[in-house]
């Protein structure tokens, strides 16, 4: 299984990369980490002190010596490993000095599903299975590789869109075990890719668990290994980071808000930003100009007039609330600062113009 592993991270020793080992609870446990997933382990009973960061050349070894032998032992003294055969064949390798943390992925996962593995597999390959040719690299890859899990009561739904491409979606469902309910979004070509190579679990049943609210990882637990894949976001939701890396560099003060909205202090002024998906994911600013507006025809004829003098800003009446707003495309958030200065501008022009004539009250400041 660890020879699995390490065939599919392969780990880069000149970036410090390797298989970490210890012990937890008893249990001799392995660890192997690319960038979007880690594959974790559980060994034989065993005690020992300490971690280790061994090079997975030197598992690759003890794998070939035991395929000779049916059997190798691996020892770690004096900072070296050492992978050796009964049948007489060693090799050593200086294990790193410098040792990573091993990963224990603390979040609570409060949905799960139990499936069979060989069931997962099955459903991953075919959540995998391309409408087009791979050689058409760009077509394929102008969207991020996302899948998305539902579970509900009793099932598991495996998704995939295709739409981008003008095919039918993918849609797959499965018979579980299941406890609460919620999605989950990942890359579904590492999710089949892993899956399927980790071969050698055989049969075995297999939980799938995540925090749909708050979770960044997606894990696929059996009684000796544990996957876990890294949250993808998709549609606009890959923007969501983003957004708030723009305002955090520019001492910008928000605050995040259920569904994903951001609450700006801009200028003195609350900013509502709030992201849409679409054929072209887009992000709309907006500003309460004025408060406890009555709605009257006169307002709105004004109201069109304004609208046909802008090009990039809009005026609406929501809910007795007089609201400026501006869109954008997801992709140019870079130039985000130019629209919060015009959309404070036009909020301030237009709170002291209409307020007078048709009554509401100015929001207080941020």
């Amino acid at each position: 299984l660890i020879n699995c592993a390490v065939r599919i991270c392969e780990p880069t020793e000149k970036e410090g990369q390797g298989v970490l080992v210890t012990c937890i609870d008893g249990i001799r446990t392995w660890q192997v980490s690319e960038r979007e997933y880690s594959i974790t382990v559980r060994g034989e009973q065993q005690n020992f002190t300490g971690t280790y960061l061994v090079p997975g050349r030197l598992i690759k070894g003890a794998a070939s010596f035991g395929d000779m032998a049916h059997s190798c032992n691996i020892s770690i003294k004096n900072n070296f490993a050492i992978a050796t055969s009964p049948a007489g064949p060693s090799m050593r390798l200086a294990t790193a000095l410098k040792v990573p943390e091993f990963r224990t992925f603390g979040q609570k996962n409060v949905v799960q599903a139990r499936v069979e593995y060989r069931d997962l597999q099955r459903m991953s390959s075919l959540l995998g299975d391309a409408p087009m040719n791979y050689h058409d690299f760009e077509t394929m890859f102008a969207q991020p590789p996302v899948g998305r899990i539902e579970v509900t009561k009793g099932l598991i739904t495996l998704k995939r869109s295709w739409q981008y491409v003008g095919c039918p979606d993918t849609e797959l469902t499965l018979a579980a075990k299941t406890t609460k309910t919620g999605s989950f979004t990942f890359n579904h070509i590492h999710f089949d890719m892993v899956l399927n190579l980790l071969w050698s679990i055989g049969e075995a049943t297999a939980t799938i668990s995540f925090d749909p609210e708050n979770g960044e990882y997606l894990e696929v637990h059996t009684e000796k290994v544990s996957i876990h894949f890294k949250l993808m976001l998709d549609g606009a939701a890959q923007f969501f980071p983003q957004v708030k890396d723009y305002l955090t560099s520019r001492n910008i003060e928000y605050l995040v808000h259920d569904g994903g909205q951001i609450a700006v202090k801009y200028k003195d002024i609350k900013v509502r930003l709030q992201l849409f998906d679409g054929s072209e994911p887009i992000l709309r600013s907006t500003v309460t100009v004025l408060h406890n507006v009555t709605e009257s025809v006169k307002l709105l004829r004004e109201i069109n007039r304004l609208n046909a003098t802008r090009v990039g800003n809009r005026i609406w009446i929501d809910n007795k609330m007089l609201v400026v707003g501006s869109e954008m495309r997801c992709d140019e958030t870079k130039m985000l600062t130019p629209i919060l200065d015009g959309l404070v501008r036009e909020a301030r022009y237009l709170g002291g113009l209409l307020g007078p004539l048709y009554g509401g009250t100015t929001p207080a400041a941020a």
